[in-house]
């Protein structure tokens, strides 16, 4: 709202830009096979029972099991949809690359927080109830936190620009709440995180033990080590230090 400084004729107001936009979608098939499915997987074991960080799974490209398959055709999709209706880009490509299952107990939730990605999706299994919405919030330049909730179910999927920071509330359910994350890279970049995603499953692999000297941290140790590597500036550089020791 504007008003006016009589003194100087000046009008004084503020301006809201347009706020961000989220896309929310619905998975269209059943989800027990995929809710079976994650509830085997293995996962990160909390430090202290009073941990109230939520657990993920051990594999860190849990996407890329056969058992997911559609549903990563359907989040591909999706992330494709946003990219052109969304962002309004029609000659850029986005691909879904590391990806974990997120198992929120009872207790458990996470603090604000972005991760190494351009786009962010959250895709629902199983939401016990609506006291665990998604938030997401930003900040000014002061450091003043404004907080947005979205309410999710069981099949919603939810695409977020990477600088909008998120969270999940306390579950205070008693039932296990499963989501399932993902991080996406632009589709040039890849061909090198699969290259690096194969050779974090090789216990013994050179090039892993290669990147650990070039980059300081092998790939698999955390959520986006290997997505960092992919928007590292040094990116070009480390493939073709990568390709040189192969070949040596």
């Amino acid at each position: 709202m504007q008003k006016k400084d009589k003194k100087n004729k000046i009008e004084i107001g503020t301006i809201k830009l347009p706020a961000q936009e989220v896309l929310v979608s619905k998975y269209p098939y059943d989800l027990k096979k995929e809710y079976d499915f994650v509830k085997g997987i293995d996962f990160d074991i909390q430090s202290v029972p009073e941990d109230p960080r939520i657990q993920t799974s051990i594999d860190k490209f849990i996407l890329f099991r056969p058992e997911l398959k559609k549903l990563y055709e359907f989040l591909q999709k999706e992330v494709d949809f946003y990219v052109l209706n969304v962002l309004r880009s029609n000659n850029v490509k986005l691909k879904i690359n590391s990806s974990w299952v997120a198992k929120q107990v009872n207790g458990s939730r996470t603090e604000p927080h972005v991760h190494v990605s351009v786009v962010d999706g959250c895709f629902y299994i199983n939401v016990p109830d609506k006291t665990t919405p998604l938030g997401l919030d930003t900040y000014n330049c002061l450091g003043v936190r404004e907080d947005f909730f979205i309410e999710i179910e069981n099949g919603d999927l939810v695409l977020w620009d990477n600088e909008l920071s998120h969270f999940v509330p306390q579950n205070n359910n008693k039932e296990t709440r499963y989501s399932l994350a993902f991080n996406t890279s632009f589709e040039e970049q890849f061909d090198f995180s699969l290259a690096l995603y194969d050779a974090s499953k090789k216990d013994k692999s050179k090039d892993v033990k290669y990147l650990k000297n070039i980059m300081g941290e092998a790939p698999g140790e955390t959520t986006d080590t290997i997505i960092k590597y992919i928007h590292n500036n040094n990116l070009r550089n480390a493939k073709n230090q990568l390709n040189k020791k192969k070949d040596e």
